[in-house]
């Protein structure tokens, strides 16, 4: 690629590959909207439709070929969202993406390239990215329901039984207004079986279960209280060695 094809970008980056740090500050500045766009998606969970840079992002997380894939990003940005709220702050995630766009001029050769910086970035940036934060956080990228410790609660969906006064009590309300018999549910009360009844039994998403009276809570304050309760389920199940098979709730 010959110099007189510089773009802006191009010539800000050969700069601060070179050390100059106030290129990389401006090179920072004219990727400013970009910041701003990812900051909204990664801590908000907003999710931008139809913009490139977006699309090659989230297609790092669901494959292009997946089925109802638009529901699945929104999905993700859902969780995304609710677990940055939880270990970062807006300033921390603003850092890590100006940290990403810096690694990604570091990278950029336009002798191998051979085409401005804004091309390369286009494409690369998304990988960055995605190291940066995503697969930082302590956790997947995802609530899972089925994990070993919930099968036995959801296997009770279609179980009936008959409570104190003769009344056929069906599995899911059962779990929540009888007092379980498991050690496994030592220390959980029955606004948190509530919380386990909705999320497993029921299978509403966390922003469901968010936006209802009874609760009028966020979503990322819904998810820490449901993180707390599973940790409680998981201690008892170690420290007590409950075998999950044998459980009767």
């Amino acid at each position: 690629m010959d110099e007189e094809q510089y773009t802006e970008s191009t010539e800000l980056v050969l700069k601060y590959q070179d050390g100059d740090k106030k290129a990389g500050e401006q090179l920072l500045e004219n990727y400013e909207n970009t910041v701003r766009m990812f900051v909204k998606m990664l801590y908000y969970g907003n999710f931008y439709k139809g913009n490139k840079l977006i699309n090659s992002f989230t297609s790092l997380l669901c494959s292009k070929g997946t089925p109802n894939r638009e529901e699945r990003i929104k999905n993700i940005m859902s969780v995304i969202s609710t677990k940055y709220q939880s270990y970062y702050s807006v300033e921390d995630i603003e850092q890590d993406i100006k940290e990403a766009i810096l690694q990604t001029a570091l990278r950029y050769d336009p002798s191998k390239i051979e085409k401005a910086f804004e091309y390369f970035f286009q494409f690369y940036f998304a990988y960055l990215l995605k190291a940066n934060t995503i697969d930082r956080l302590d956790a997947p990228i995802s609530l899972p329901k089925d994990e070993d410790t919930m099968d036995f609660i959801k296997s009770r969906r279609r179980s009936e039984t008959v409570d104190k006064t003769g009344d056929v009590v069906r599995g899911n309300e059962f779990f929540v207004e009888d007092e379980p018999t498991s050690e496994l549910f030592e220390g959980i009360d029955k606004e948190q079986r509530k919380l386990l009844k909705k999320y497993y039994l029921e299978e509403k998403t966390l922003e469901e279960i968010s936006n209802e009276d009874e609760y009028d809570v966020t979503l990322n304050a819904l998810s820490m209280r449901l993180k707390k309760i599973r940790n409680i389920i998981k201690e008892n199940k170690e420290e007590k060695g409950i075998d999950i098979d044998d459980v009767n709730i």
